[in-house]
């Protein structure tokens, strides 16, 4: 091994794991514990982004449907009669591109729900309490190890 390299039983387990005649596994757990929090604190961060965002398309939706309604009424009305064919035909369009634009933004809120944050979130909870009971019985194994090798 070149100096630069290090041996994965000195620099994972322990620092001084050479010089030790009982391996130390808890540093080794407590760095592999500390590395998947991280990456549960990560799940939780990219929820909550996801969270914001169904909120989001969710408020696109409401405003697109219920400010633009009252708007498109108002028009619709005041100008049915006197507005030519085209302009009345191209008004139209553009109102029910706008209902469906709202559509789209409930659609993808409710995609992004039950299929991303759904599941990530399920995963999430599961991993975390996965993690921490792991974690406890990775301990008191450790623990028994240390009594076994030190009584013998």
């Amino acid at each position: 091994m070149g100096p630069t390299q290090d041996n994965f039983r000195d620099a994972f387990w322990s620092p001084v794991a050479s010089t030790e005649p009982i391996p130390n596994y808890t540093i080794g757990l407590h760095a592999l514990h500390d590395k998947l929090s991280k990456s549960a604190f990560e799940n939780d961060a990219i929820t909550a982004y996801l969270q914001k965002r169904i909120d989001t398309e969710n408020a696109c939706a409401d405003l697109m449907l219920s400010d633009l309604s009252s708007a498109m009424e108002s028009a619709s009305n005041s100008v049915e009669s006197t507005m030519n064919a085209s302009l009345k035909s191209s008004f139209d369009m553009v109102c029910n591109e706008s209902i469906e634009t709202a559509h789209c933004h409930r659609v993808r809120a409710g995609v992004l729900a039950q299929d991303v944050l759904e599941p990530l979130a399920n995963f999430t909870r599961l991993f975390k309490d996965q993690l921490q009971s792991k974690k406890s019985t990775l301990e008191e194994d450790i623990l028994e190890f240390e009594h076994a090798a030190q009584s013998a």
